[in-house]
């Protein structure tokens, strides 16, 4: 794809108020910027293993993969080849580009972040929201207001209490056709946007054409989709935010996703139904050492991660042995989160300070041994 950066340059000079800061997707991946920004060290890079659901951390620093040594764009190209959808590629670059222009914007001690939704784009955003699970989350769509985690450790005070910022989208009540007539009557230079090959099939590309043709023949409809989500709020509480997009987890996802959710046999090695022939194992992880990303992780964002197409899958030959790196943002959050393999186990959560709690199946026997002492003879 092309290179806008000095085009952006160019018109931002002409400004005299505004200071361009330039940020590549693959910052996400490096150590210069996350040390720029405030972030906490990190000794180990941790990856995850994208074949299996409970996207199963370990350290990429030491192994023979090179993983650690790869450079940022490297490291961005592997994280991307390995997504499984054309969906979750999309998807996975517009939080990219959400979460480094928050943290940039906190390194510089900035309270509010301006974004140019418009009330098409945002329409577009909550409709693809919601249809690959982001639910829960679609008022942060169109009124956010973003808490730095504990991994930045450096941070500017810009008046807001705990650093907080403000997401603010003037835009969002005027049409995408407005905003073109506004910027053709006044001359202004608007930088283009390549399309992403190969991602006519994925539903941000299928929500904006359907929302584009609605607001074409039907003006009206696309201003009732923004005011009518406006209103929606979960029925239930939070627990915890997502390392990954950062934004509110639904509480009780875990017991709800072990009910509800098509799961396969081949990472479940707890509970087999009787009908089920034996099977070889020596391809599931035994090593109870290794901590799970699953809990720490919202709806839409593990849903981007392990969703399966009934097309096929876009995702290069992915190896449990060579595990995906990760933003440094999660592998910072991760590496003091980490998840220990005993019953049930609290650990503290980088965000919200409150416990979080490892839930693993027991037997009989080992029900029996942990009651022994409270039973009478």
């Amino acid at each position: 794809m092309k290179d806008r950066t000095e085009h952006i340059r160019a018109i931002v000079e002409q400004y005299e108020d505004l200071t361009f800061i330039p940020l590549r997707i693959e910052d996400a991946f490096s150590r210069d910027w996350w040390d720029s920004v405030g972030g906490k060290h990190i000794s180990d890079n941790l990856g995850i293993d994208l074949t299996n659901e409970d996207l199963l951390l370990s350290s990429i620093s030491n192994e023979g993969n090179e993983g650690y040594s790869k450079s940022p764009v490297q490291q961005l190209q592997k994280y991307i080849f390995s997504l499984p959808t054309q969906t979750a590629i999309l998807s996975t670059v517009q939080t990219l580009t959400r979460i480094l222009l928050l943290h940039t914007a906190s390194a510089i001690g900035s309270s509010h972040l301006l974004l140019g939704t418009s009330l098409t784009s945002l329409s577009i955003s909550l409709i693809s929201s919601i249809s690959q699970g982001g639910g829960f989350v679609v008022r942060e769509e169109g009124k956010e207001e973003w808490v730095p985690p504990r991994s930045v450790t450096q941070m500017k005070t810009n008046g807001h209490e705990n650093g907080n910022i403000r997401v603010v989208r003037p835009l969002q009540d005027i049409g995408m056709k407005e905003c073109a007539m506004w910027a053709w009557w006044h001359g202004l230079n608007v930088v283009g946007r390549e399309k992403f090959p190969g991602g006519k099939q994925s539903i941000g590309q299928l929500t904006k054409d359907f929302i584009v043709g609605l607001e074409r023949d039907y003006p009206s409809t696309v201003s009732t989709i923004a005011r009518t989500c406006s209103k929606l709020a979960p029925k239930h509480g939070t627990d915890g935010i997502c390392l990954f997009c950062q934004r509110p987890a639904q509480y009780g996802l875990q017991d709800w996703r072990a009910q509800t959710a098509i799961r396969s046999f081949k990472s479940i090695t707890s509970y087999r139904p009787p009908h089920f022939p034996e099977r070889d194992t020596t391809d599931v992880p035994t090593s109870p050492s290794l901590p799970s990303l699953t809990p720490f992780l919202c709806y839409h964002c593990h849903t981007t991660l392990t969703s399966r197409s009934s097309r096929g899958t876009t995702a290069v030959s992915v190896s449990k042995d060579d595990p995906t790196p990760m933003p440094l943002w999660v592998t910072s959050s991760s590496a003091a989160s980490t998840v220990s393999s005993t019953v049930r186990v609290a650990t503290q959560d980088p965000y919200s300070g409150e416990e979080i709690w490892n839930r693993k199946k027991m037997d009989v026997e080992q029900m029996k041994a942990t009651v022994a002492e409270f039973l009478f003879e």
